[in-house]
């Protein structure tokens, strides 16, 4: 029990010292502000409409309502505050690490070689991503569930009990509703009965590396067995596969021909290993290549992978856990390795999390058994722990936020729209430089004249800067590139609206809100902004429909619940209107423009008492608005408070000397006087 205990702290120890600097990390622009800090759903947290929701949703082209659930517990401990988001992804991998030791003991009974490849698994740099990325709670919720699944496995096969069996398949279910990834448990499943359950035999497999516990099965039973978890894999493959295609994610033939998916599989498969070997230039993002794979780097690639099946296969008799590993490495990368393609990514680090423990078994069970001075051996293995542990405390350094991760993407990869994008968009958003995004979001084009985003950023930062004419021109050419990508395509619409709207041009602005409330009906600004060109066209009972629609969604939010307010103002019901305001005020007491606003009403609805009284907090909160001094001194002037409007409209006209409807006003009041 002590050296458990022990070998369980050398693993959390390790882990701890690499990740938990993620603790004030914040999130990043990809995928974190649409799964999480713009998801008004994990805003909510836990209520029983978002449980619901988690269990029957597609949102971003994915279902993982286990994922969710995380989410909304996750908001409910930390509230908006990353850091918590980015713990709770750190002792899931914790847990993670700690089930990769477990379950391999529980197979083996090897503590040293289990504890060692628990170790490489938790540090690796390959596998900062899914920690490092609150987005990748699916691929740690995922293994998690998958861990467990093998662990009662292996609890049924020691026991013969059917209840094992069943909790296995349970917590396989739970491991696909998180992430699709684990489709090939039963593929692994066998492997492991082969190596090292021993309860099945290859022939070349007949002498294996220890005496096994497990009764050897027939062929039969063991296929058989695994009937079940295959018709849950088939059945999580096509909702997986409808899923991707909601968002037009699945990549054509046409698009990434057969043949090429199957070149860019055999020298990925070669990349993963030389990444693990040598973990450098890793990166959030890798860009498919523009270009096709040389004959001679495919040949190279096959050449590689074949040899190395054809040893551990010859090797099998004497080191069944070296092709056992093997399997297990190329078998749980079949989901991920592009033969059905999602995205535009030649690969990524994070689909190495449960497939690099095959590559870990074969070098830990090879090597520690092979060497003479096993001194020697873990001093080797100690320095390679140090060292995986300063590489992957350094990449995950880059994750810190998203300009330091894209930054970082830009430098060690070429051709890469992706990271141009967005690195664009943390300078234009985060760091409020629109100036020095736009050469990245122009990149980001040129790389890839159909990259939607890009366009509709580069807009963004355009109409940011003033040049709203190259703002809409960028606007309409998303427009015109790519409907299949939904959500940019729409967006499209949304922001040219906004840039339309700026301009004055109201009618076309229209036009634009309505496509898009008609794919994000549930999103308050657009309802608001649509409203407010609404009004501007004179379609005033269209316009309180829209402002109603806005409140009724964020009825919280002052400056939408305001803009009620003036529409009912504006359409005659007054009263409506002052409980409108008086909501809001409610809502924000120090919101100048509420009190500006209620007193209007009052004016108008003849009660000069409380409108005098909203006018002076107004200006109270808001001293230096000239508009609310010029307002006020009109007011007191039809009050007949002559000397009072004076001095209100040299209020309005200190701030702002130049104005000349306030000396207009101020002159007005002096003519007064004199009569």
């Amino acid at each position: 029990m002590k050296r458990h205990v022990t070998s369980a702290a050398l693993i959390v120890a390790a882990t701890v010292f690499v990740f938990a600097q993620v603790r004030n990390f914040e999130f990043i622009n990809l995928d974190d502000q649409i799964y999480v800090a713009q998801n008004t759903r994990i805003g909510d947290g836990w209520t029983l409409d978002n449980v619901h929701w988690a269990f029957t949703t597609t949102y971003f082209a994915n279902w993982h309502p286990i994922v969710w659930l995380s989410y909304f517990v996750d908001d409910e401990l930390f509230g908006e505050d990353p850091g918590g988001f980015h713990t709770t992804n750190l002792m899931i991998h914790i847990a993670n690490a700690l089930l990769v030791y477990v379950v391999l003991f529980r197979m083996t009974g090897a503590l040293a070689q289990s504890m060692l490849v628990a170790i490489l698994f938790a540090i690796h740099p390959l596998h900062v991503e899914p920690v490092a990325w609150i987005s990748s709670r699916k691929d740690l919720l995922s293994a998690f569930f998958g861990f467990l699944s093998i662990l009662a496995y292996v609890q049924y096969t020691r026991r013969g009990s059917f209840f094992w069996f069943v909790m296995s398949l349970l917590v396989f279910t739970c491991s696909l509703m998180s992430k699709q990834m684990l489709v090939t448990l039963p593929f692994l499943l066998i492997v492991f009965d082969v190596w090292p359950l021993q309860r099945a035999r290859f022939p070349r497999c007949e002498t294996g590396e220890q005496t096994s516990e497990f009764d050897v099965q027939p062929w039969r039973r063991i296929f058989l067995e695994k009937t079940p978890f295959l018709l849950l894999a088939f059945v999580f493959c096509g909702i997986a596969v409808a899923a991707q295609k909601t968002e037009g994610n699945l990549a054509s033939l046409a698009e990434i021909p057969f043949a090429t998916r199957i070149a860019n599989a055999v020298v990925v498969y070669t990349l993963y290993m030389f990444k693990t070997i040598w973990p450098a230039k890793l990166s959030v993002y890798y860009p498919y290549p523009r270009e096709a794979y040389s004959v001679m780097s495919i040949a190279i690639s096959a050449s590689l992978l074949i040899g190395i099946s054809i040893v551990a296969a010859r090797l099998c008799r004497w080191r069944p856990s070296l092709f056992m590993g093997w399997l297990w490495f190329l078998g749980m990368l079949v989901p991920v390795i592009g033969i059905v393609q999602i995205g535009n990514q030649q690969m990524a680090d994070r689909y190495t999390y449960i497939p690099l423990i095959g590559l870990f078994i074969s070098l830990v069970w090879t090597a520690v058994p092979l060497s003479r001075f096993r001194p020697i051996t873990y001093v080797c293995f100690t320095v390679v722990v140090i060292l995986c542990a300063v590489c992957s405390w350094r990449q995950t350094a880059h994750w810190k936020n998203s300009h330091d991760l894209f930054s970082h993407a830009v430098s060690v990869t070429s051709n890469n729209s992706v990271a141009h994008n967005n690195l664009g968009n943390a300078l234009l958003h985060d760091l409020n430089q629109p100036r020095n995004a736009i050469p990245h979001f122009e990149r980001a084009i040129e790389i890839d004249p159909r990259h939607v985003k890009a366009q509709v950023n580069l807009g963004n930062a355009l109409h940011q800067i003033g040049d709203f004419d190259g703002a809409v021109e960028q606007f309409e050419l998303a427009l015109k590139t790519d409907r299949r990508r939904a959500q940019a395509h729409y967006y499209a619409h949304y922001h040219l609206g906004l840039t339309l709207q700026r301009q004055g041009k109201h009618a076309r602005a229209v036009r634009h809100f309505e496509e898009f409330v008609k794919s994000a009906p549930l999103h308050a600004k657009a309802h608001n902004n649509l409203a407010t060109s609404l009004h501007a066209c004179g379609r005033h009972d269209e316009a309180l429909q829209h402002f109603q629609k806005a409140t009724n969604l964020d009825p919280e939010n002052p400056g939408i619940r305001i803009n009620l307010g003036t529409a009912l103002h504006v359409n005659g019901r007054l009263r409506d209107a002052i409980a409108c305001y008086q909501e809001v005020i409610r809502i924000a007491p120090a919101y100048a423009s509420a009190h500006l606003s209620l007193a209007r009403a009052y004016w108008d609805a003849k009660d000069r008492r409380l409108a005098r009284t909203h006018f002076k907090t107004a200006i109270e909160l808001s001293p230096q608005n000239a508009e609310f001094h010029d307002e006020f001194g009109s007011f007191l002037l039809e009050l007949g408070d002559v000397e009072a409007a004076i001095h209100e409209f040299e209020a309005a006209l200190r701030i702002r000397p130049d104005f000349e409807a306030y000396s207009q006003n101020l002159n007005r009041a002096l003519l007064k006087r004199t009569e």
